[in-house]
C-alpha cells in the first residue's frame, strides 16, 4: 500500500543517524553565522530529549508491539520520533518567531512545520511500532523539554 511505503520511508528518513547528521550541520551552519542563542538552545533541547526519552525506555521497558511493520531494537515507551519531532518543531517555531516577523511567512511556516511533525509521528501509528498513548508522552515530553531548556537557557545568559 503506497501510504505503507511513504510511512516506511519517513521511518529511514527520521532514523537518529540521519537526524543527528542533519542536526549537526545545521547547527555548524547556525554557529558559524554567529546565532549562538539557537545554537545553545537547539544542542541542549535535542540531547536532553534524546537522553531523556533513552532512560525512559529503558527503565520503562515497554516492548514494541508485535504486529508493528518495522523491526527495532529497543523499546516502545515513550516515543523517540514524537519527542523528538516535538522538541524540534518547538526549537523551528521559536526560531521562526524570533527572526521572521512577517505574519504571514509566521503562519504559513508554523503550519508546514506543525504538518510535518504530526506526519511523521502518524508514520509511528501506521507502521505499528508505537501505541497512541507512546505517541502522546514522547510528544508531550519533547514540548516540555524544550520549554524547561529555553527557561534555564535564558536564566544562565540573562543580560
Amino acid at each position: 500500500m503506497l501510504i505503507d511505503n511513504i510511512a516506511l520511508l519517513t521511518n529511514y528518513l527520521t532514523s537518529y543517524i540521519f537526524f543527528f547528521l542533519a542536526a549537526a550541520i545545521i547547527l555548524s551552519l547556525l554557529y558559524l553565522r554567529g546565532y549562538r542563542k539557537f545554537v545553545r538552545v537547539s544542542f541542549l533541547t535535542i540531547a536532553v530529549t534524546s537522553i531523556t526519552v533513552t532512560i525512559l525506555k529503558i527503565l520503562i521497558a515497554v516492548p514494541r508491539p508485535v504486529e508493528a511493520l518495522v523491526e527495532l531494537s529497543s523499546y516502545a515507551f515513550p516515543s523517540g520520533h514524537a519527542a523528538m519531532s516535538a522538541s524540534v518543531s518547538c526549537l523551528l517555531i521559536w526560531i521562526l518567531f524570533e527572526k521572521q516577523k512577517n505574519v504571514f511567512y509566521r503562519t504559513l511556516f508554523t503550519a508546514g512545520i506543525v504538518l510535518i511533525a504530526g506526519w511523521i509521528t502518524y508514520t509511528r501509528l501506521i507502521l505499528t511500532v508505537h501505541t497512541l498513548d507512546q505517541i502522546l508522552v514522547g510528544t508531550v515530553i519533547g514540548i516540555l523539554v524544550f520549554f524547561g531548556v529555553l527557561a534555564i537557557e535564558s536564566k544562565i545568559f540573562e543580560k
